[in-house]
């Protein structure tokens, strides 16, 4: 197994010949900063085959960053200039679930005055993505992790809200629920369709069982 320097500068080598262009520096500079994060949490969680994991998370990050808006560019280097910006006794945080402060995301937009009035510098808007029907934990419960809650709008919607935020100065955070899915989600239907036996005695894809706890009583 190669070094942690050894294992950086070979995944950096491979991600330079995917750049053009004068981004590659800042790629370079945030790849750095944040390897050693990145090497000990994956290693804790996915010991076997650790390199091809790191891998494959290095090729998403330089996908993930190429594909980033230019204003997106210049807050990482800000942030990469002060790596404590988020404990700043500036950083007023405002909770708040979407539908209750502004009905939908466009709604949320248009109160973004009465938020600089207040001071906020980061506004966590609650479960918005899609849960699944009826019953879904406070919308915790996600069925689709690729689109926004109907009533509320379109990922189209978010991506706007954020960069007008951005534009004022306010950060928007959003929960990302990624130790469990709704029963609905993709990934739970195909481990539980009836696709053949298992040990469990559970029936359904072995790639997406692999994903959850699986027992033959539920």
């Amino acid at each position: 197994m190669l070094d942690p320097l050894e294992l950086q500068n070979k995944l950096l080598v491979k991600a330079r010949k995917s750049f053009r262009g004068g981004t590659l520096e800042l790629f370079e500079a945030r790849f750095k900063r944040y390897f050693p994060d990145l090497q000990e949490a994956l290693k804790k969680v996915y010991p076997h085959g650790f390199e091809d994991t790191l891998a494959r998370a290095s090729d998403i990050l330089c996908r993930a960053f190429k594909e980033r808006s230019a204003d997106l560019r210049r807050l990482d280097l800000e942030r990469n200039l002060r790596p404590d910006w988020f404990q700043s006794p500036e950083m007023v945080g405002y909770v708040a679930y979407a539908d209750r402060f502004a009905g939908t995301l466009e709604g949320v937009g248009e109160k973004i005055p009465y938020l600089k009035e207040l001071g906020v510098k980061y506004l966590h808007l609650m479960p918005l993505l899609e849960p699944r029907p009826g019953q879904n934990d406070g919308g915790y419960a996600v069925q689709n992790f690729r689109q926004v809650r109907q009533d509320l709008g379109t990922m189209k919607d978010l991506e706007s809200l954020s960069t007008a935020l951005r534009g004022e100065g306010i950060s928007l955070c959003l929960d990302l629920v990624l130790n469990h899915v709704a029963e609905e989600h993709e990934w739970a239907q195909k481990a539980r369709a009836e696709s053949g036996a298992t040990e469990t005695g559970v029936t359904g894809e072995k790639k997406y069982q692999n994903y959850f706890y699986m027992f033959p009583d539920r």
